[in-house]
């Protein structure tokens, strides 16, 4: 059971208490210290990589610096109680994507730049190709690529055709989106998909500094202007967020527009 006592922009307190004979779970915080006060009870502090461990008597206490792993016991027959104390002066949090968080302030990808272009096929078909430059101005490596796709239009039955052997990723899907074949760029790309926001993503790695050439996309749609995002690499292990989206700072350096694509029919504005 814990209680939230003070938190300020420079520290925060929380009380605890463990009931007896039970173990807290093993944990680090990567940027974080946390400062353990003994209130009632015996609390043991168990530290990692060094094997250290202190038992604390009411009034005792120990500092566990940050990415030192640490787990908290207590081993008698009766209650613990404790506080912790966080200073916060760490972080610095704004509306501005760049002062968010001075932890992934390297994360910007903001100097992207994507070419697109598009050719008819001799079926019919429409294929797009885009380029996508990662300059050396930019401070993180490029995870994911995504574009828009979502469409109720009924495109009928498509025939893609066989796909060259050498190409490295594909994927095929018609439905509540635009039919697509589309293709990765070899040594670049991890994956190929559609997800469940219906947007078309490309597992991607491309580091500062490199171009990434020839994502293609087949489809029966026409030219026209749609959305895309790209989403920079961060290494969450040991942070406090179950999975990598619900680090909240995620969208703050996603960059986005407009590029060619294959349109919907339904969208105004866009070719019929």
């Amino acid at each position: 059971m814990n209680k939230l006592i003070i938190q300020t922009n420079n520290v925060k307190v929380s009380s605890y208490e463990l009931k007896a004979n039970t173990t807290g779970k093993l944990h680090f915080h990567r940027f974080i210290n946390e400062h353990f006060f003994c209130l009632s009870g015996i609390l043991e502090v168990k530290m990692f990589s060094l094997d250290e461990f202190v038992i604390l008597l009411p009034g005792g206490n120990v500092l566990v610096v940050s990415k030192r792993k640490h787990s908290v016991s207590n081993n008698s027959s009766s209650n613990s109680s404790y506080l912790i104390v966080q200073p916060l002066h760490l972080f610095v949090f704004d509306i501005k994507a760049e002062l968010k968080d001075p932890r992934i302030r390297d994360e910007d990808l903001s100097n992207t730049k994507i070419t697109a272009s598009y050719k008819i096929l001799a079926t019919g078909l429409y294929e797009y190709t885009d380029d996508v430059v990662s300059p050396s101005t930019n401070k993180g490596s490029i995870n994911g690529r995504f574009l828009d796709i979502a469409c109720d239009y009924n495109f009928g039955h498509v025939v893609f055709g066989e796909p060259p052997e050498e190409e490295f990723m594909i994927h095929e899907k018609a439905g509540s989106y635009i039919p697509v074949q589309a293709y990765g760029v070899m040594y670049r790309t991890t994956l190929v998909g559609v997800t469940g926001d219906i947007e078309l993503m490309w597992g991607v790695v491309i580091d500062p500094g490199h171009t990434a050439e020839g994502f293609r996309v087949i489809s029966p749609a026409k030219p026209g202007m749609l959305n895309y995002w790209i989403k920079p690499y961060m290494d969450t292990e040991g942070w406090d967020y179950k999975t990598y989206n619900d680090a909240p700072w995620i969208p703050d350096f996603t960059v986005s527009g407009k590029i060619l694509g294959p349109s919907c029919p339904s969208v105004d504005g866009l070719p019929k």
